[in-house]
C-alpha cells in the first residue's frame, strides 16, 4: 500500500484527499480530472462491488464459488464483470492448487478501507430504518396493544 503523502502531498489522511484534483474552470465536469468519478467508473454498475466483496471478506475464490456466493449474477455477467476488474488491474487470476481462481490484486486490496467505511454507513443507515420503522408503528398504537 502506497503512503498517502506520496500520492497527494500535505494529505495525512484520506479525509485530506481532494475529491477533485482541481477546481473545475468551466461548468462542463471532466471525469477523467476527479478521483471519485474515477473510482465510481471503475467499480460501477450492479455486480462489481458484489464480487470484490467476496474477494475481500473470502479471499481467493474460484469462479464455481463466486456464481454461487453472489446470488442473482449470471454466469455471463460475473465473467464480463471478472475480466473488467482485471482490465482495471483490482482482480487477478492465480492458480490455487492447479485450478484457476481470482483474487484482489495488491491495488484491489486498497478497496478494503472504503468497503469499511461503507459497512459503517449501512450500520447507521439500518438504524435510521429500524428508527422510523419503530416509530411508524408507535405512531399506529402496534405496541399499545
Amino acid at each position: 500500500m502506497e503512503d498517502i503523502s506520496e500520492l497527494h502531498p500535505g494529505a495525512s489522511t484520506h479525509r485530506e484527499v481532494p475529491l477533485l484534483v482541481s477546481e473545475p474552470e468551466s461548468s462542463e465536469h471532466d471525469p477523467a480530472s476527479c478521483p471519485l468519478d474515477v473510482a465510481i467508473n471503475t467499480i460501477g454498475g450492479r455486480w462489481k462491488l458484489h464480487i470484490l466483496r467476496v474477494l475481500v471478506l473470502s479471499g481467493p475464490r474460484r469462479y464455481n464459488a463466486l456464481l454461487v456466493a453472489i446470488e442473482g449474477i449470471s454466469a455471463k455477467e460475473l465473467t464480463r464483470n471478472l475480466r473488467e476488474l482485471e482490465t482495471a488491474a483490482l482482480v487477478a487470476q492465480i492458480d490455487v492448487e492447479s485450478r484457476k481462481a481470482y483474487t484482489l490484486t495488491p491495488l484491489g486490496i486498497e478497496i478494503e478501507a472504503p468497503f469499511r467505511a461503507l459497512g459503517i454507513f449501512g450500520v447507521a443507515l439500518a438504524k435510521q430504518r429500524d428508527s422510523r420503522r419503530r416509530n411508524k408503528l408507535n405512531e399506529t398504537g402496534f405496541f399499545q396493544r
